[in-house]
């Protein structure tokens, strides 16, 4: 997250990169590190959408935790 309290999604790419390089079994996206509480809507989805897009087809399960 940049200082604007934006959110640094290459940072983010970069991470679920590495951890899927790093050969986790799977992936948990606005879990239990407060992410919800502090971003927006729109910004959940977000990480969401790029989270499975980045592991379709590696066989890393995803999970996530989103408000509706």
């Amino acid at each position: 997250m940049f200082e604007d309290g934006s959110i640094d999604y290459e940072g983010y790419k970069r991470q679920v990169q590495r951890m899927i390089d790093g050969g986790v079994k799977a992936l948990l996206v606005n879990g239990t590190t407060g992410e919800p509480a502090t971003i927006d809507i729109e910004d959940e989805f977000e990480l969401t959408k790029i989270t499975v897009e980045m592991a379709k087809g590696t066989g890393v399960k995803g999970y996530c935790r989103c408000r509706f």
